[in-house]
């Protein structure tokens, strides 16, 4: 005996809803996605449509933005940033060069940064200038990197298909981003066709009283995989002779002093097993203590980064030799501001 569905005074089969169902499903995500996607195309993955609503892009993609960024290496030299979002508004005119800063799609693990990397062809290695790292506190905890063993399509079709098997909520919400601000005409923030965030407006803190208990004291956490691959990064660049500079940017000093301060000459200790050196600049007196050179207490905004770009000298290096001396200098120039 068939079994009927009764839906608005049709008799249908269970065959018949279900194909029903399956046709409707189908036709809604493939709509989502060519409206999203294609239409939309909030990571400018495809750049098919140029559109009021998508002329500038507000949206990264981990699975996309890398690599379109990656293609322009195919047609000059460029500098790479790798890091976090302390290190995104770093631009080719803070490094007086062709710039381009991977900092918010490839987030700064050593891990996702070394295989990422080792996906590149041999022309775009060829065409890396030097890369700046921020090895920030943070990013030590990796386990297993989204790059490993991923090849980018390098065709239209291929890479449409890709998009379609990773098809996301995410996406949907990046594509009404990507609308709402291009027809608001919104312009504090955007992001530059080289990766790096632009803030139309000099970024500056909140002037509340409680400005430094925003932000929580984030544990430092390790993992011998993560120190392991940034040993294979460093060794990469050195193999095909890409020079590589680490790196840390200035923080707020009273927020500074809410740190661990053996915590984190213990994370250098095990960075410095890796890499010669590092520009050690998280404490940097002219900056940290100038509240206007912060957006929030972990981040510098432009002007605090462009700043910071002239310390880049031996003096604030610290290495296997100096790490002692350095940090208890730091340290107590730091609690006696």
């Amino acid at each position: 005996m068939k079994k009927c569905f009764y839906i608005m005074n049709f008799n249908m089969t269970y065959k018949g809803y279900v194909k029903l169902v399956l046709i409707t499903s189908v036709s809604i995500y493939a709509t989502l996605f060519i409206l999203a996607k294609i239409i939309i195309d909030p990571y400018n993955e495809f750049n098919l449509l140029k559109l009021p609503i998508n002329k500038i892009k507000y949206s990264i993609s981990t699975k996309v933005t890398p690599y379109l960024l990656s293609n322009k290496l195919l047609q000059d030299k460029y500098n790479l940033v790798f890091g976090t979002s302390r290190s995104s508004l770093i631009d080719s005119a803070l490094l007086n060069t062709n710039t381009l800063n991977l900092s918010s799609g490839v987030y700064g693990n050593p891990t996702d940064i070394y295989h990422f990397l080792s996906n590149l062809s041999k022309q775009k290695l060829d065409n890396i200038n030097t890369i700046y790292y921020l090895v920030d506190y943070h990013v030590f905890n990796t386990k297993q990197s989204y790059y490993e063993n991923f090849s980018y399509p390098n065709t239209l079709f291929l890479r449409i298909i890709s998009s379609l098997k990773t098809f996301h909520v995410n996406d949907i919400e990046s594509a009404y981003l990507t609308v709402k601000y291009n027809l608001k005409n919104y312009k504090n923030y955007k992001i530059s066709e080289y990766g790096n965030i632009i803030h139309d407006k000099l970024y500056l803190p909140t002037k509340k009283k409680n400005f430094v208990n925003f932000v929580y004291t984030e544990p430092l956490t390790f993992s011998t995989k993560s120190f392991h691959d940034l040993k294979r990064l460093n060794e990469f660049c050195m193999k095909h002779q890409i020079p590589i500079i680490y790196f840390n940017l200035p923080i707020y000093s009273k927020y500074l002093k809410t740190f661990d301060m053996n915590e984190i000459e213990r994370q250098m200790v095990n960075i410095l097993e890796s890499v010669k050196e590092v520009y050690e600049l998280r404490y940097t007196p002219s900056i940290s203590n100038n509240i206007y050179k912060f957006s929030t207490v972990n981040h510098v905004n432009y002007d605090g980064a462009k700043e910071a770009m002239n310390y880049f000298k031996v003096e604030n290096i610290v290495n296997k030799s100096n790490i002692k001396t350095f940090y208890k200098a730091k340290w107590r120039e730091l609690h006696n501001d």
